[in-house]
């Protein structure tokens, strides 16, 4: 019998390695507030809800070799 033992420190350590915090000011409330950024996925486009207004804020991302080369945060019209 093979017993598969996951070790969640090394799940979690690897996770944090793929992840990026990133600072930025809101398009809507002008505070400062910051995203996790997944720096496994190259380009992505999507829409997260400020964390201090709730309005939501399209994120443009764009990584090469993990390192972060763009970032837009702008506002939706609504």
């Amino acid at each position: 019998m093979v017993k598969v033992v996951i070790n969640f420190f090394d799940d979690y350590f690897f996770y944090l390695y793929l992840m990026l915090e990133q600072f930025f000011t809101c398009p809507y409330c002008w505070e400062t507030i910051s995203m996790l950024l997944d720096t496994s996925v190259s380009r992505q486009t999507y829409i997260e809800d400020c964390e201090v207004c709730c309005n939501p804020i399209q994120i443009e991302t764009n990584f090469f070799n993990k390192e972060l080369i763009d970032f837009q945060a702008s506002s939706i019209e609504q």
